[in-house]
């Protein structure tokens, strides 16, 4: 099973005209342990994206862990900077900026 995300109601498009292909998403990313290393990144897909700029840390649901995440280098998916790499089972919030 692969990492899901809800989008959830306070995301909105980044920049003027409402029509803008950029949105602010924020997120609860349900992690499986199996993604977001350097072999294995959230698509952009996962967030209703198709190229993602930039991202805040993710904060796991229950406030005991930060994460830190980056684009890819083609902004194609979400890479998390966790040991072991990929990221651990729970749910996490965060922000992602991209089109």
């Amino acid at each position: 099973m692969a990492s899901t995300a809800t989008i959830l109601s306070a995301s909105r498009v980044g920049e003027y005209p409402p029509t803008s292909p950029r949105k602010i998403v924020e997120a609860q990313v349900v992690g499986d342990a199996t993604q977001g290393a350097a072999g294995t990144p959230i698509p952009a897909s996962v967030f209703g994206l198709k190229f993602i700029e930039s991202c805040s840390p993710l904060v796991k649901s229950d406030n005991s862990t930060v994460i830190v995440a980056s684009p890819t280098y083609d902004g194609t998916g979400l890479l998390t900077g966790t040991t072991p790499a990929n990221l651990a089972a729970g749910t996490y919030f965060c922000v992602i900026e991209g089109y």
